[in-house]
C-alpha cells in the first residue's frame, strides 16, 4: 500500500501567514488612482491612472506605474516630476 500526502494536509501557521500576505499584495497591486497633476507623454491628456508597486527590497522606493486611455503606459522610480 502507497500513500500520497501534499503540503496542505499538514497545518503549517507559517503557510497560513503566506497566503494572508499575498492576498493583501494582490489587493495592492489592484489598485488604481488618477493623478491630476500629470500629462500622458503620448496623446497628452491630462490626468491619467496610476498604481504604486514594490518591486524590490522594502528599503528602496517604491515604482509608480502610470496608464494612459490611449494604451501609453510608462513607470518611474518614487514620484514623476511635472
Amino acid at each position: 500500500v502507497t500513500t500520497r500526502t501534499k503540503p496542505s494536509d499538514f497545518p503549517s501557521a507559517l503557510r497560513q501567514k503566506l497566503s494572508i500576505v499575498q492576498t493583501v499584495e494582490r489587493h495592492q497591486v489592484q489598485t488604481e488612482r488618477i493623478d491630476a497633476n500629470t500629462d500622458c507623454p503620448k496623446c497628452g491628456k491630462r490626468g491619467v491612472r496610476y498604481s504604486e508597486v514594490q518591486q524590490r527590497s522594502a528599503d528602496e522606493g517604491s515604482t509608480i506605474i502610470y496608464n494612459c486611455d490611449c494604451g501609453e503606459r510608462c513607470a518611474t522610480l518614487g514620484i514623476l516630476s511635472v
